[in-house]
């Protein structure tokens, strides 16, 4: 026996010619006929049972066609005809990357925007708190803080000016250093020069004495010469070595003086600016400061319901983006069978074309009912409740039974031009599986 589902759909669409046959019941009575020969029989009241047969169709009364909203391509057909599906249960599903990037760009706009919300929240909350304190004035606590502070201040102005005489002591010595080197190093190059010069005189008499002067002694005014010299250029490097020390020391001593001087000019604003707050600390809030607070808090209310319409936004956009998300997924709206799936993979389907079959099509199996129409010679012999045997031709060893429960009062014509009335038989136990 073949799948199910091809019985199933031909029964509601073009199903199968069946054959019911109505069993009624009739009360008659038996009239005995004139004997021909000379018998006798007793009269008895018997039931007779007429069959009227009538050919018809199986339909399901209730049934779905399933369509989609999105148009795309088919991922994944996850039912075939013939199959069982509860209500809600996936039937195709559609291609959907692009979706679930949105969902998550959804998800993190908005993680953004309730982290916003939270700050707004709390720069509300700080601004109120700055506000009430404001208003309250300050506390016997912060104006010891402050004046404490203030002195802390002040010391630190002591340091800085006492660093700065330090400073320019050390500045003066090393300053001073440097210049008596630089004249040791001058009178140095004074007495090379001299004792040069004394040198040359000797080697120019030496030169001249030369016949009568043994070449050791010669050798000797020569050597004191070459001596002479060096110790001048030795006199001369020191000098120039002592010169470079006096620049670098008064050049550090410049700098050292300027930081020091800085120093000091930075603890006497520090504290300018403490004996400031240490006075508006005492003085109390003036209007214009509540002025400036009130507006810090107005505007953070305002922040904050900004940041909770953006939250709720964000979350919308998110629910949003997930229903689209959701429909690419078809599912089955009742429970029942699969009579008609007219997908594949990777086709693309569209969306509310009219004349196009349905993509799916759900029928309640147990709303099938045999459709079908009873001869006008028949129909007086018919009655609602009545049993009936219903065979069809899918199932042609099984006998179904069913009771009539609908008959039409409306005549209508028969394709060989007679007249009938449409009734529909009820299953008393379907039994399709």
């Amino acid at each position: 026996m073949d799948n199910i589902l091809s019985k199933i759909k031909k029964y509601w669409v073009y199903l199968a010619i069946g054959a019911i046959v109505l069993v009624v019941g009739i009360t008659q009575f038996a009239v005995p006929k004139k004997p021909k020969e000379v018998t006798t029989a007793t009269a008895e009241i018997k039931t007779l049972d007429i069959f009227i047969s009538a050919s018809g169709k199986v339909a399901a009364e209730q049934k779905v066609n399933v369509g989609t909203i999105l148009p795309g391509r088919v991922s994944e057909v996850l039912v075939k005809e013939g199959d069982r599906v509860g209500a809600g249960d996936p039937l195709f599903s559609l291609e959907s990357d692009d979706l679930v990037i949105a969902v998550d760009q959804a998800r993190i706009n908005l993680r953004i925007s309730e982290l916003n919300e939270k700050n707004a929240r709390s720069a509300r909350n700080i601004a109120q708190k700055s506000l009430d304190k404001l208003r309250a004035g300050a506390t016997s606590e912060e104006i010891a803080i402050s004046t404490a502070t203030l002195s802390q201040y002040q010391a630190g102005i002591d340091a800085a000016e006492q660093g700065l005489e330090d400073i320019e002591d050390l500045n003066d010595s090393s300053v001073e250093i440097a210049e008596l080197a630089v004249e040791q190093a001058e009178s140095a190059i004074d007495a090379a020069e001299q004792a040069l010069e004394d040198a040359e005189d000797a080697w120019d008499a030496a030169q001249v004495t030369s016949p009568s002067l043994p070449d050791l002694e010669l050798l000797t005014f020569e050597a004191v010469l070459h001596q002479a010299e060096a110790n001048l250029e030795a006199a001369e490097l020191g000098l120039e070595s002592a010169e470079l020390a006096l620049d670098m020391a008064e050049t550090l001593s410049k700098q050292a003086l300027n930081g020091a001087e800085a120093q000091v000019e930075t603890a006497e604003k520090t504290y300018d600016l403490g004996e400031s707050q240490y006075n508006l600390t005492k003085a109390g809030a003036t209007k214009y400061d509540e002025d400036i607070f009130v507006e810090q808090l107005n505007q953070g209310k305002s922040n904050y319901s900004s940041a909770i319409r953006q939250t709720e936004l964000a979350r919308l956009n998110l629910e949003g983006a997930e229903l689209q998300l959701n429909k690419t997924t078809v599912n089955a709206p009742m429970p029942g069978l699969v009579a008609e799936i007219n997908v594949k993979k990777g086709e693309i389907i569209s969306s509310g074309i009219p004349g196009t079959p349905p993509l799916a099509v759900i029928i309640d199996i147990d709303s099938l009912k045999f459709k079908t129409s009873v001869d006008e010679t028949d129909i007086t012999l018919v009655e609602t409740e009545q049993k009936a045997k219903i065979e069809m031709d899918s199932y042609p060893e099984k006998v179904f039974k069913g009771t009539i429960e609908k008959l039409g009062i409306t005549p209508v014509p028969t394709e060989g031009g007679a007249t009938a009335y449409l009734a529909t038989i009820a299953f008393i136990d379907n039994g399709i599986e």
